[in-house]
């Protein structure tokens, strides 16, 4: 049996998104109750002059590495969420027991993205003027300490006029937005 497999019908959109699928019979049931989950691949040109190749795109390892992690703090992830969604609820004067949250949620999509790099001139324009670690701090930049970072976007009935989007970095929330 595959833990899971990617399904992927056409290349990236003009922002660099690939839509696809992702289907494994071990994704947790509470986010994904029909075994499958729209994945939203963020990847980077492959183009010298910037532009996608029509159909093409590659997934690299820091892709890999996230969605590994994804599939392997499933649980975690679920209870995670659960507490968090239960807080924004109570933000939005719209409280939930834990016990009907799922009824209330949808888990839209899973999204992974490359690794945050600045690109090159002017990260070295900014190393001229500073230490690295400021320079990589003011750029955005993750180092290898990053070893994952994905996104799962949550449309909830309390708030249906955005999504939730609830960021992952090394299996820990790191930040919730609404979009």
């Amino acid at each position: 049996m595959d833990l899971f497999e990617l399904r992927f019908v056409d290349g990236p959109d003009s922002d660099g998104d690939v839509v696809g699928m992702l289907v494994s019979p071990v994704l947790n049931p509470l986010l994904f109750p029909k075994g499958r989950a729209q994945l939203v691949l963020s990847v980077l040109p492959d183009e010298p002059n910037g532009k996608f190749r029509q159909g093409k795109f590659a997934i690299n390892s820091f892709h890999w590495q996230s969605l590994q992690q994804f599939m392997d703090l499933q649980q975690k992830i679920s209870n995670v969420l659960e507490s968090e969604l239960i807080q924004d609820a109570k933000r939005w004067k719209a409280p939930v027991e834990p016990d009907e949250l799922w009824n209330l949620v949808q888990v839209v999509s899973l999204d992974l993205r490359p690794r945050n790099r600045m690109a090159t001139p002017l990260y070295e324009a900014l190393r001229k003027r500073m230490s690295e670690e400021k320079a990589n701090k003011l750029a955005g930049n993750e180092g290898e300490e990053t070893q994952s970072f994905f996104t799962i976007s949550v449309q909830a009935r309390w708030d249906e006029e955005h999504l939730l989007r609830c960021q992952f970095r090394n299996g820990t929330l790191t930040k919730t937005l609404h979009e």
